[in-house]
């Protein structure tokens, strides 16, 4: 199937004195505008995983960036610890991948800062905390749930903008801080 296009332009400069192009036409067969259409796809679908792989959008469960410590949860019977309202600071923690399965991180109890640190992860969420540089000077109780159990951390999973990162004994939750 051919679609042809004829036209007439007529271009009038000087009254009297006519320039013409008869015909001017455009052919497009069923299989050029099928190219067209396959042609445009490809550039949608690669402008699309492009943008997702620069925003991460295929990788909701990404531990990249900071998080918060809201509270820590003991595995055994489900109790919940928040932070207390005496204590000043806050657990701050920062991840920062440096490939598919893993990077460092570095953040701040409410007395102390840590890190850099590596850590890794795997299959199924897992996580594995290669070790915590920090000192535990004059460290608060709150600051202490994190330090003492963020080395066994085992595994981790993102749930309605909540980081739960469990470990041998507790679940530490954390909150995604904006920056």
């Amino acid at each position: 199937m051919k679609c042809f296009f004829a036209t007439k332009i007529t271009l009038r400069k000087y009254p009297g004195k006519e320039a013409s192009f008869n015909r001017l036409t455009l052919s497009y067969t069923k299989s050029s505008i099928m190219k067209y259409y396959i042609l445009l796809a490809c550039f949608a679908a690669t402008t699309l995983l492009s943008s997702c792989m620069k925003m991460n959008c295929s990788d909701s469960d990404s531990l990249d960036g900071t998080w918060k410590m809201i509270s820590v949860k003991t595995n055994s019977n489900s109790q919940s610890v928040g932070k207390p309202a005496l204590v000043t600071g806050d657990v701050i923690v920062s991840f920062a991948p440096s490939g598919r399965s893993g990077g460092s991180f570095t953040g701040k109890t409410p007395s102390n800062s840590f890190g850099p640190d590596k850590y890794a992860t795997g299959n199924e969420q897992s996580l594995t905390i290669g070790g915590l540089t920090m000192t535990k000077v004059a460290e608060t109780t709150w600051g202490e749930h994190f330090v003492d159990n963020i080395r066994e951390a085992k595994k981790y999973r993102i749930s309605d903008g909540k980081l739960n990162i469990t470990t041998t004994s507790k679940t530490l939750i954390f909150t995604r801080v904006q920056s």
